[in-house]
């Protein structure tokens, strides 16, 4: 019970002093976009969902942007078909925004379940810009007005953000859980054996010269 509550005690240490340190760059970025997600979900995107039905009669400046977007899709413009546009802005602001917060503070506190949380998010968020493009490849863009290079830029370019900002928010989760899963050099140079390669050589040298690795080399050579 001792050793138990010792290993307990050190564990809250080390996450204290985890906390205690400043973020890595790859972690700000991460905040940066979780922030600017739920500022556009709370503000343009919200305007759509209340809004939807009589934005073609509005004159602020957001039923003007939304005018202009119209270029690439009406439906986002108080045009047919709005019901796609509808359901996604739904679901990203009832459900992806609160999980964005949960995030966030799971970045900020270390929380262990931080990369499983951002790696599902990031995966719903990329695919669902990729179910809108699609959806829109298949009907052959039949909400774009005039298929012209600058309405296709309309429709593309202000959606990129919602795809690679995701896929840089699970390529990130991918190499810390790849981290996390990675064996210990001690678990690998038993399976590869010590004289397999002269890369193999050095490293086994090396473990026997180091204080760490005397416990591999005596492994090793016992086996």
């Amino acid at each position: 019970m001792r050793s138990r509550g010792t290993l307990r005690a050190r564990k809250r240490a080390r996450v204290r002093a985890s906390r205690q340190q400043p973020l890595c760059p790859s972690d700000q970025v991460a905040l940066a976009l979780l922030a600017f997600f739920i500022l556009l979900a709370f503000t343009f995107e919200l305007y759509f969902v209340t809004f939807h039905s009589a934005i073609k009669s509005r004159t602020d400046v957001l039923a003007r942007l939304y005018a202009f977007y119209g270029r690439g899709d009406q439906a986002y413009a108080g045009g047919a078909n709005p019901q796609l546009p509808l359901a996604l802005e739904w679901i990203n602001i009832v459900i992806t925004q609160p999980v964005n917060v949960v995030l966030i503070v799971a970045i900020v506190r270390r929380h262990w379940y931080r990369h499983l949380l951002q790696l599902v998010m990031s995966s719903y968020l990329a695919y669902s810009v990729v179910l809108y493009f699609t959806v829109g490849l298949v009907a052959q863009h039949e909400t774009m007005p005039r298929h012209t290079a600058s309405a296709y830029a309309i429709y593309y370019l202000p959606n990129l953000p919602w795809l690679l900002g995701p896929l840089y928010l699970g390529a990130c989760s991918v190499r810390a859980i790849a981290r996390h899963l990675r064996p210990p050099i001690s678990a690998v140079l038993p399976a590869i054996g010590p004289a397999s390669s002269p890369w193999t050589s050095d490293v086994h040298s090396a473990a026997k010269t180091s204080p760490a690795g005397e416990g591999v080399s005596a492994w090793t050579a016992s086996a």
